[in-house]
């Protein structure tokens, strides 16, 4: 079953400078196994935690995933918002919010180790 929630985007402008990875990364497609790995490193950190970080679960938040190549590195962006009315843009657009609290956070995953390097979840104004 697909999940509504969740689009790939493939962003060869991507500003880099959204994501804290060092110097010119490269935008990359994610393969399906890619994306459930990274939502599973997502979940996983997320649970692992002392206090929840999220006032509501994970998969009640829809989920933008931009795939980042740097050197021979495959990394996942997840950008995740609970905004239904930016719902809509989630496989046409990047969805950017500054504050917000916990409806927006992100999240930057290594593929290969299937660990979160870190998650961001907005402030408040």
């Amino acid at each position: 079953m697909r999940d509504l929630r969740r689009a790939t985007l493939e962003l060869p402008g991507f500003d880099r400078g959204l994501v804290e990875v060092g110097a010119e990364p490269d935008a990359v497609m994610l393969a399906p196994a890619e994306v459930d790995a990274a939502e599973a490193a997502v979940r996983a950190h997320l649970a692992a935690q002392p206090k929840p970080l999220l006032s509501r679960p994970y998969d009640g938040y829809f989920r933008q995933l931009v795939g980042l190549k740097k050197g021979g590195a495959r990394l996942a962006w997840v950008n995740a918002f609970c905004d239904e009315r930016l719902g809509a843009r989630l496989a046409t657009d990047l969805v950017l919010v500054k504050d917000g609290g916990d409806c927006f956070f992100n999240a930057l995953v290594d593929l290969a180790a299937r660990r979160v390097l870190w998650l961001r979840v907005n402030g408040e104004a």
